[in-house]
């Protein structure tokens, strides 16, 4: 049995499969060279080692572009693709006024970026669950929510 090559499309994970990359016998050809579009694998004649991966059930989650004249978010969904192994994930900026510097996903499919995570950027395990609250009202409920606290405290004792 002699070895070949075989190329297929990458699955980028929350993105989905490259677009124009087939299926094929040979290496990956053209732009699609670049190992950010083609996958290349060594197989044997007759034991294709290019197999389509098992991929999970699309989900939605918000997506976030920061106007930098307004200095806010606008907020849109999107269906993010996942392995069939892959956890539902969304992420999202942790406040309206979180800046694109800080906030650094490309989109809110996926976990947060590196460290940003309960920093600058959230994430959350069910679809469309990251929905971008006014931080202000957060911060009353917050506030709201200690005061009825330290009352029963007081009174306890």
């Amino acid at each position: 049995i002699t070895a070949t090559k075989c190329s297929k499309p990458k699955f980028i994970e929350y993105t989905g499969f490259s677009k124009n990359v087939s299926y094929a016998c040979g290496t990956c050809s053209g732009y699609k060279t670049n190992k950010t579009y083609c996958e290349e694998c060594d197989g044997k004649i007759g034991d294709g080692c290019n197999k389509a991966v098992k991929t999970g059930t699309d989900f939605k989650c918000y997506t976030y572009k920061f106007n930098t004249t307004s200095k806010t978010y606008s907020q849109s969904n999107t269906t993010c693709k996942r392995l069939s192994t892959s956890s539902i994930i969304c992420n999202m900026p942790a406040t309206k006024e979180t800046g694109t510097d800080k906030y650094t996903n490309v989109n809110g499919c996926g976990a947060c970026a590196g460290e940003t995570k309960n920093k600058t950027c959230m994430q959350c395990t069910t679809a469309l669950c990251n929905k971008l609250v006014d931080s202000g009202a957060a911060h009353i409920y917050t506030i709201s929510l200690l005061t009825h606290l330290l009352a029963l405290l007081y009174i306890s004792l």
